[in-house]
């Protein structure tokens, strides 16, 4: 028997391949949704997991924190189709020693950001294990879903929402660091990752205006741009300008390598979306363009020229 351990995207390719499209779906496995087709609006299914000591541990985030974050994450996987919510399913696997008043403070998070998003949790699963897991499932409606593919030269390429904000949190956490200055935003970072916000309205808009293509940001915008770049066929170039502009500013003073926070960082949860040139309003920063080219690629462009980016970001098996 093989030893063989792939990466995440190579297991994601892998599970494409085994399982075969079920004919009753529009798009199954490969996409930031699968979508299938009801009577009137077509349904977008997601489902996402976040895991003690994976995802978060107990003694950064209250458990309130960590249910709220747990249903963002899943919810943004619509947001990046232009999918309205309608219901979430929550599985949880809580320890042996898990009290009812830590449930309710768990779920109390799942039920704020279910309130957010305008949308219900409506049914999951309770199950023991040795550590704290929420799994959630989100169905949405969107009559002409965004898809990761659809991106083509001469759009330009459209962020909502911030870069780098939730990986710098994420350090801090990690890091025990009580920082002595800056600290409005070293506060907006720990909040970033504690509390993101999924962008429902912001994938409603882009869809509605005719967005080409759109994705969340979880695991970096490198990582995640390049997964539009492959399904579109194209070249993406980022503006190292613009991402200097728009997002250094948000960013702690004294951090460290923040444009690595900003290319490399993930959890933030923006939306990245290709869409024609000045198609989307002023919420949406422009940061580069989508252009031909021979295989796909992510470039970032700046006063060095042109440098090509690999897929820099978070994988579960790298």
């Amino acid at each position: 028997m093989s030893d063989k351990r792939s990466t995440e995207h190579e297991r994601i390719r892998l599970l494409a391949d085994f399982f075969a499209a079920p004919s009753s779906f529009e798009l199954s496995i490969g996409d930031d949704c699968a979508v299938l087709p009801p009577q009137h609006s077509p349904l977008a299914l997601s489902v996402d997991a976040s895991v003690e000591d994976v995802h978060f541990r107990r003694a950064w985030l209250s458990l309130a924190d960590i249910g709220f974050r747990a249903t963002m994450a899943a919810l943004s996987d619509l947001a990046a189709m232009g999918a309205k919510p309608v219901g979430i399913l929550s599985a949880l696997i809580l320890p042996q020693q898990f009290t009812d008043a830590e449930l309710l403070e768990l779920m109390q998070g799942q039920r704020e950001a279910a309130a957010l998003a305008e949308a219900a949790v409506v049914g999951g699963n309770l199950a023991r294990g040795d550590k704290l897991s929420i799994t959630t499932t989100v169905m949405g409606l969107s009559e002409r879903p965004t898809l990761r593919a659809g991106a083509k030269p001469g759009d330009q390429l459209f962020i909502a929402g911030a870069l780098g904000l939730a990986t710098t949190g994420l350090r801090l956490l990690q890091n025990g660091e009580t920082p002595n200055s800056d600290l409005a935003r070293w506060n907006n970072a720990r909040a970033a990752f504690a509390r993101p916000v999924a962008r429902l309205k912001e994938g409603l808009v882009a869809n509605a205006c005719g967005a080409h293509a759109m994705i969340d940001l979880s695991d970096g915008l490198c990582a995640d741009a390049l997964h539009i770049a492959t399904a579109s066929n194209v070249q993406l170039v980022l503006d190292e300008g613009l991402l200097r502009r728009n997002f250094l500013p948000l960013l702690p003073a004294k951090l460290e390598d923040p444009m690595a926070a900003i290319l490399k960082g993930g959890e933030d949860y923006a939306l990245l979306v290709a869409a024609p040139a000045n198609t989307l309003p002023e919420q949406f920063i422009v940061i580069g363009d989508v252009e031909t080219g021979e295989h796909p690629a992510l470039l970032l462009s700046g006063r060095n020229g042109r440098q090509r980016l690999s897929a820099l970001g978070f994988d579960h098996f790298g």
